[in-house]
Formats: structure tokens, sequence, C-alpha cells
């Protein structure tokens, strides 16, 4: 399986406390509803209570292939390279 390389989002001195991997295929995230369902229960965990769609989030997907990517969040959401 490749890496999925994704410029991070502004904002990378805030804290991370939580992260996501998620399998990209032929540009589609593989389970994300119930990647979804971790994110929004991690997060009101730590008292947010703002949401946020991972599919909205993620644009420009490579269309072949398999590859992971990797969300940090905490109150924000930040795409890492891995």
């Amino acid at each position: 399986m490749k890496k999925l390389k994704i410029a991070s989002l502004k904002g990378d001195n805030i804290l991370k406390i939580c992260f996501e991997t998620i399998k990209v295929e032929n540009g589609k995230l593989l389970n994300i509803k119930y990647h979804q369902q971790r994110v929004d229960y991690t997060r009101s965990f730590f008292g947010f209570t703002d949401k946020f769609e991972l599919k909205k989030q993620i644009l420009n997907l490579p269309q072949k292939g398999e590859f992971r990517l990797r969300i940090d969040y905490a109150k924000t959401l930040h795409v890492k390279n891995l």
C-alpha cells in the first residue's frame, strides 16, 4: 500500500490529541461512516461540541491505487503526510 501525501492544513502549532488512519482506494475513503462516528465520539469526550464532516474536509484524493491517510485532530482537523 502506498503512502498518501497531502499537505497539512495551516495551524500545525495547535494541540493534536487524536488521530485516524483511513484507507483510500481508487479515490474513495473506505469505512468512512465508522471513522466519522469515532471522530465524533472522541471529540465529544474531550468537550468539543462543533462537528466537521471528514468527507467534506478531505479533497483531491488520488483516483488510482491504495493509500493510507492519517488525520490528526482535536479542536481542528489536520491531514498529515504518511
